[in-house]
């Protein structure tokens, strides 16, 4: 994906709304445009059947974001917030609360 969609990246501002606690769940057909991206792990771990990590707490701060295990140990991903990111967030996740 070379051009970044505005649209979605709107879509996804207002899907994951700053300063609310989310409990997200992975979908079962999440995807990531890009290569190089955090989220093939996540993916990976949600489809695993040893796994199952599909559970998670989002929170979007100002100018970042973190991502945490629901009800598994899972290290806290922390991540400056830009378009592709807001991209991956919206293909990877679905808002469960």
């Amino acid at each position: 994906m070379n051009q970044i969609d505005k649209k979605i990246v709107k879509k996804a501002m207002r899907k994951f709304p700053n300063h609310c606690k989310l409990h997200v769940k992975v979908k079962d057909n999440a995807s990531v445009p890009y290569e190089s991206s955090f989220f093939h792990k996540i993916i990976a771990d949600s489809k695993n059947p040893k796994w199952q990590h599909k559970k998670f707490l989002l929170y979007i701060h100002d100018y970042y974001l973190t991502i945490r295990g629901d009800g598994f140990i899972f290290e806290p991903v922390v991540a400056e917030l830009h378009d592709e990111l807001w991209i991956e967030l919206y293909h990877v996740f679905d808002v469960t609360n």
